[in-house]
């Protein structure tokens, strides 16, 4: 089992950056409580704008704050359907490579490392 700042996982979702956010909702249940995301910053953008249609901005800034300081990661709790959620937040690296393959010709591939800092 995942553990993320001593609560259990109950559910880890990798997400593409245009992955549907109401697959991520519906794959939520009342006996899950904490839902670790590993995702690329447009998921988590665009994650944010469809649950908080509303002017946020402080609340915004104050994960950015966050993303920035933990190097990539982000939690928050969220109220869906009258119940509360504890989301957590990975995000992906974006660095990308050029890479000559022989067969292929130049490839772009996305690469990274990442030491998260989970406080």
């Amino acid at each position: 089992m995942i553990k993320v700042k001593d609560h259990l996982i109950d559910l880890t979702i990798q997400a593409e950056e245009h992955t549907s956010i109401k697959k991520v909702l519906d794959s939520l249940t009342l006996d899950i409580d904490n839902i670790l995301i590993v995702c690329p910053e447009l998921f988590l953008q665009r994650f944010i704008q469809e649950m908080y249609n509303e002017s946020l901005e402080n609340w915004i800034y104050s994960i950015e704050q966050r993303l920035e300081e933990n190097n990539s990661y982000t939690d928050f709790i969220m109220q869906y359907k009258g119940k509360f959620f504890h989301f957590y937040f990975i995000i992906l690296s974006s660095e990308c490579k050029t890479i000559v393959n022989p067969f292929k010709g130049s490839q772009e591939l996305r690469i990274g490392f990442k030491l998260i800092n989970i406080n």
